[in-house]
């Protein structure tokens, strides 16, 4: 998204808080210049968090089995909600405009929750497994739902932005993307509970990775971003392949790309600070 500065008589007609996102005076430029530092730092934790989590998972399903603790799968992430909720405050406390009082709000709230979200489904995942509840799984993934009442507040305060940028085609793409994932998330959930027994893996994980593809086609970006992208890609379509029985594929090449990936897009995102 566009965060072009905008004049004073546009700040003025628009209102202050519908564009919490202005041109920046030059004690909040240095003070943005270590928040990129800082959100840099956070970015590559939680990418190293997500890479050691599903390294783990990989092993677990390929090789060790039952034979290590379920919790030290689950231990990286841990951190996550920290370095969400912190990176969220950040973000609100160094690039965004003093007066903007209510945007600062919405992103730290919605840090809040985002954070939250991933505990608790992480918690509840690894109670299931471990057959601590009995819920079924679309019980286990109802807290998703609030992420997602989230991004709708979000989207719904940013959306003037968008108008006065001329960019509503971008706001509605955001918009059904959201709505995809969350339909793949329903999916799952329900095939998980055996109540969409006729209905393919791949259908369920379609929506999904029809947002990754519609990103890898129409976002111009770095290269190895591009190619993070398409490792995701190729990691949904061999879940699906796989669960489906169509092939037969170990987990460590399923599993693979989407590890690559993640490490590489940290290491980007490293490279970038030092850079800057």
């Amino acid at each position: 998204m566009s965060t072009n500065p905008v004049r004073e008589d546009e700040a003025e007609h628009y209102g202050d808080e519908e564009a919490p996102l202005l041109e920046l005076d030059e004690t909040d430029k240095r003070a943005a210049v270590i928040a990129y530092s800082h959100l840099r730092s956070m970015s590559v934790a939680i990418h190293l968090c997500f890479t050691i989590f599903l390294f783990l998972v990989m092993m677990r399903l390929q090789f060790t089995g039952d034979a290590l603790p379920l919790l030290l799968d689950f231990l990286p992430l841990l951190g996550v909600p920290g370095l969400l909720f912190f990176a969220a405050v950040d973000f609100a406390a160094t690039r965004m405009v003093a007066r903007s009082d209510l945007g600062r709000r919405v992103v730290v709230i919605f840090g809040f929750i985002a954070a939250m979200v991933q505990l608790l489904i992480s918690v509840l995942v690894f109670m299931k497994i471990r057959g601590l509840v009995s819920w079924n799984w679309s019980a286990i993934l109802f807290p998703f739902w609030f992420l997602v009442l989230g991004a709708q507040l979000v989207l719904a305060f940013l959306m003037p932005g968008f108008q006065r940028y001329k960019m509503l085609p971008a706001f509605g793409a955001i918009f059904v993307m959201v709505w995809m994932v969350a339909l793949s998330v329903l999916l799952v959930g329900l095939k998980l509970d055996h109540r969409l027994a006729k209905v393919w893996w791949g259908m369920a994980l379609l929506p999904a990775g029809i947002v990754v593809l519609l990103q890898l086609v129409g976002v111009r970006d770095r290269l190895v971003n591009t190619l993070c992208r398409a490792a995701v890609l190729l990691s949904l379509t061999l879940i699906a392949l796989h669960l489906d029985g169509i092939v037969a594929i170990p987990w460590s090449l399923i599993l693979c790309p989407v590890i690559l990936a993640l490490g590489a897009h940290a290491y980007e995102v490293r490279q970038e600070g030092r850079e800057g």
